[in-house]
């Protein structure tokens, strides 16, 4: 079963890398590093899933 990676903190360029090999449809919301991701780390991706990231330049988001 394929699961979602964990992207906190990654740049935008190292989330879509993790994803890619998944086939998942990427849907952003901001830009900077990884700061929410549904689904959650670990979850199992189902055949059409859709990733959802919310990246933001916030002080102290690695």
């Amino acid at each position: 079963t394929r699961r979602m990676p964990d992207l906190a903190g990654k740049t935008l360029r190292q989330a879509l890398g993790a994803l890619e090999p998944l086939r998942v449809e990427v849907r952003l919301a901001g830009q900077g590093r990884v700061v929410r991701q549904v689904p959650g780390p670990g979850e199992p991706l189902e055949s059409g899933a859709v990733a959802r990231l919310t990246l933001t330049h916030a002080a102290g988001a690695r």
